[in-house]
């Protein structure tokens, strides 16, 4: 779904208006509160208070592993940079070609949520075979490079393609990095350690856009792409320090 509504965001774009665009995917978000009020089971109280003691979070701690706070640390990552992203190219495209935004925008979103979905679907025969680890540290060496080479763009409609190679490779670090997580420890701590790691990546969600446009703003555009390219590449070092290929099974 990662890559599936930016790509129908961005065709939408193409054919109506953009404030269109917006109503629809706010009514289609709206559509889906009945079936999750419906279908979600809320935690009983009583029972989360029998299990919020001392004990507990001791033993949470022991089994979050260094290797799960790198896969951890890695989504915030992610997150970071991908946002980040996305906002300055829209910037770029408006100081490239102002006349044509709203068309290159739409098309340079379609591009990569096209790529997102196609490699969110391969990429699992390619770990399968290298390993996540090897994956998704070339996948985030090769994304670093990709952000990085896009203020050279020199026209807008050749920075809306360079988008794929963006898109192809956000669409394998995410599943891989959410498949590493619940992999890398036990399963009776794997929903509390999802939990957790998404809510690292929704931190990493709101301050890659912040940052780097507060970068953008005082330097460049290019600037503040570059730092969203030196966070992804953070992932390299941290995964090779710390990060081990997770079993297929997960422990009890």
């Amino acid at each position: 779904m990662a890559g599936f509504g930016p790509f129908l965001g961005g065709l939408l774009a193409l054919l109506v208006d953009l404030r269109l665009v917006f109503a629809a995917s706010g009514a289609f978000i709206f559509a889906f509160l009945p079936f999750i009020h419906t279908l979600v089971i809320e935690t009983p109280r009583n029972a989360f208070r029998e299990h919020s003691n001392l004990s507990v979070v001791t033993n949470l701690r022991a089994q979050i592993t260094v290797r799960a706070r790198a896969v951890i640390a890695g989504l915030f990552l992610l997150q970071f940079s991908f946002v980040a992203t996305q906002q300055l190219v829209v910037v770029s495209i408006i100081q490239i070609d102002p006349a044509h935004a709203k068309l290159v925008t739409g098309l340079a979103f379609g591009i990569a949520g096209g790529a997102t979905a196609l490699s969110s679907i391969l990429y699992a025969r390619f770990a399968s075979r290298f390993g996540y680890v090897r994956v998704v540290m070339s996948a985030a060496a090769a994304m670093s490079i990709s952000i990085a080479l896009l203020p050279l763009a020199p026209t807008s409609m050749l920075l809306a393609g360079s988008m794929a190679g963006f898109g192809i490779f956000y669409g394998v670090l995410w599943p891989s990095l959410t498949t590493m997580t619940g992999l890398s420890v036990s399963k009776s701590v794997v929903a509390t350690v999802l939990g957790i790691s998404t809510s690292a990546a929704s931190v990493g969600f709101g301050l890659g856009p912040f940052l780097c446009g507060l970068v953008a703003s005082r330097y460049s555009v290019g600037a503040g792409l570059l730092l969203a390219a030196v966070a992804i590449m953070l992932l390299v070092p941290i995964l090779f320090l710390w990060a081990r290929e997770p079993s297929r099974q997960v422990t009890p």
